[in-house]
């Protein structure tokens, strides 16, 4: 079946990928996966990545290695210490010249909603290469290695601020993130009062 849609109705995470001859491939996992899924994950000289989108943000940041990805119409070079950014619905794929080692993370669609607005809306710059986004994820890909107690509220820590330091430099549309969200919800409700 070309068109197969199987879930574990057990799991609580799930992720599907749309694939540009309209077939699906749907994923579900256990709940240390939420919010975010990360992971550590390597592909092989010769690999592909099949053309496909899905509605989450995807992250991919390099730790060995060099590979075109071809995102949306552009075809986009990444090496060691490159972090790719997938957006929603954005088409993606590559085809591995060499073996790469990365760290993976699918933002749950639903990450920035305390924040006030929706991931899903943002257009992230597809290829960031920045010291300090660096920094954070050679940090998420040691706590991934070390697993150690409360692993996955540091994980989600980390992630938060990386999402912050390229909502404020690295995104292609502006987007108005309210200081506060929660303070702007209390001063609406007032006003209606």
């Amino acid at each position: 079946d070309e068109n197969k849609f199987s879930v574990n109705t057990a799991a609580l995470y799930s992720h599907t990928d749309g694939y540009e001859d309209g077939s699906v491939t749907h994923y579900a996992g256990d709940i240390e996966c939420l919010p975010n899924r990360f992971g550590r994950d390597s592909r092989a000289r010769g690999q592909e990545c099949l053309a496909h989108f899905h509605d989450n943000v995807e992250f991919m940041y390099f730790l060995k290695g060099n590979t075109i990805f071809h995102i949306g119409s552009k075809a986009l070079a990444f090496h060691t210490g490159d972090l790719m950014i997938c957006n929603s619905r954005q088409m993606h794929s590559a085809h591995y010249k060499e073996e790469v080692e990365f760290i993976s993370i699918i933002l749950d669609i639903g990450f920035t909603d305390e924040f006030g607005f929706a991931i899903s809306e943002i257009a992230f710059q597809n290829k960031v290469t920045n010291s300090h986004i660096q920094k954070i994820m050679n940090e998420i890909d040691a706590e991934l290695e070390a697993g150690r107690q409360l692993s996955n509220h540091k994980l989600n820590a980390l992630l938060q601020i990386a999402v912050i330091e390229l909502l404020r430099n690295h995104t292609e549309s502006v987007v108005k993130c309210p200081d506060d969200a929660f303070t702007d919800k209390i001063t609406l409700v007032k006003k209606v009062m």
